[in-house]
């Protein structure tokens, strides 16, 4: 379970990965998997990794705290190389990102379905702001026109450390409505850019964790 501690201290504090105040934040220690090779959308891409490494993060540190007006997750893991300058079609960055379901009964596994889709907040290295996407099935990720996600990451000691974070919003269509005292479910999911991991080639949580916020 992941539980969402209530701490008082200005947003831009939170936002910091560094910031001291972390070390009083509860830590849940993640097991991640490769996503099966199967539930790759592409035909090509299940023939050419076939006898290829990917899902290379195995372990994932998660923190989660609020303000009573934004929330913020901690995302660390280790990761002997740092790609976050892309030059050149064969590079990628290293990713990470949160994800709920915009209904409780949302299926993780096919990102979402058609009646259920899914929400994730999107932190990648090689850019300055994060996406805010929503899906409907494997292969329909697209952007949300609903922003509001910011993210800061932070590479030191052989290892990531990102923070992403949102206010607490009213529901809307399509966005994960998160508030004080409320119960939901979270995945999580990295990727590595050392060996080419895009898409849908990246460690995950292959089940939904519980989500648990305090008031």
């Amino acid at each position: 379970m992941v539980k969402v501690k209530r701490i008082t201290i200005p947003d831009s504090g939170l936002l910091n990965p560094a910031a001291p105040e972390w070390r009083n934040v509860p830590r849940e220690s993640l097991s991640l998997e490769p996503t099966p090779l199967l539930a790759q959308p592409s035909v090509y891409v299940q023939a050419a990794w076939k006898d290829r490494a990917y899902g290379t993060v195995k372990g994932l540190d998660v923190q989660a705290a609020h303000d009573g007006n934004v929330i913020f997750f901690r995302l660390s893991w280790a990761d002997a190389t740092r790609n976050d300058a892309i030059t050149d079609t064969d590079m990628f960055p290293d990713s990470a990102a949160v994800l709920f379901p915009v209904k409780a009964d949302a299926p993780l596994a096919s990102m979402g379905s058609p009646d259920q889709p899914v929400n994730a907040w999107l932190w990648r290295s090689d850019m300055e702001a994060p996406f805010n996407v929503t899906a409907k099935g494997v292969g329909t990720t697209v952007r949300n026109p609903i922003g509001g996600v910011k993210a800061i990451g932070e590479y030191a000691g052989g290892g990531w450390s990102v923070v992403l974070s949102r206010r607490f919003p009213a529901a809307v269509s399509d966005v994960v409505y998160l508030h004080p005292g409320e119960t939901s479910k979270v995945a999580f999911a990295v990727w590595q850019g050392a060996v080419q991991e895009r898409g849908g080639l990246k460690s995950v949580t292959l089940e939904w964790q519980p989500l648990e916020i305090e008031s």
